[in-house]
């Protein structure tokens, strides 16, 4: 969540980040397609509408990526399904996911311990809400945050601030920019109508 908080990203794409994503040395997230990445539905992960872009890492978001472990077992469960779109199986395909689940197995009577890729936060989110003692917030709600961070805080077009989280210009006005009537109503105090305008005494 913090890594949400701090990129602006959507969640698959924090799902799926591999460590073979980033440069930590340069401060960069190459979000791309990736023919080998091991999702559930198959092999093969692209961002959404296709589009790749390069994110340019704020120094939180490096330092908490700098903090987290490196597994050598993480594996990504690919569901396998027939012509019916039936699930029939499943297999583990090695990955380099930097925000894996542990998972121990115990079959006859052998312990095995393996990361795998996340495939579900809603529980997770849930409990988390709870612990903080809010609950009308949904996980989307971080990325127009942190859009609303890098247009008022960091003077972001949103042209840029729309690159940055992966969006058009268009979508991230209409959708990621939140509208607060008390922002509107400070704006409005700051000057006179009638100074702006140039009319006065007008009825």
């Amino acid at each position: 969540m913090r890594f949400i908080a701090y990129t602006g990203c959507r969640l698959r794409e924090a799902l799926h980040a591999e460590w073979s994503d980033f440069d930590l040395e340069k401060g960069i997230w190459f979000i791309r397609h990736k023919p080998n990445c091991p999702t559930k539905e198959g092999i093969g992960w692209s961002p959404k509408w296709h589009k790749e872009r390069v994110v340019p890492l704020f120094p939180e978001a490096i330092k908490l990526l700098q903090s987290l472990p490196r597994y050598e077992d993480v594996f990504g469960n690919v569901l396998i399904r027939n012509e019916s779109r039936g699930i029939v199986d499943r297999k583990l395909v090695p990955a380099q996911f930097v925000f894996p689940k542990h998972e121990v197995i115990i079959k006859d009577g052998i312990r095995n311990e393996r990361y795998t890729r996340v495939d579900d936060v809603k529980k997770a989110w849930t409990n988390l809400k709870k612990r903080a003692g809010v609950m009308d917030l949904q996980l989307k709600d971080l990325r127009t945050y942190f859009n609303t961070v890098l247009k008022n805080h960091f003077q972001f077009s949103s042209k840029e601030a729309g690159s940055y989280i992966g969006n058009s210009e268009v979508i991230n006005d209409k959708h990621y920019t939140p509208i607060l009537d008390s922002v509107l109503l400070a704006k409005m105090q700051q000057n006179t109508l009638g100074n702006v305008v140039g009319i006065h005494g007008i009825n």
